[in-house]
């Protein structure tokens, strides 16, 4: 396994962390718009 950079390593986690943000977002949304109906 090749070993990145820090600086890679540490763009590929925030993006990571970005990706899961959007993901915990648009679930929250579809539950409260599924609550609501």
């Amino acid at each position: 396994m090749l070993m990145a950079d820090n600086n890679e390593t540490q763009a590929l986690r925030e993006q990571l962390y970005q990706a899961k943000q959007v993901v915990k977002g648009i679930k929250d949304g579809v539950f409260s718009v599924l609550n609501e109906s």
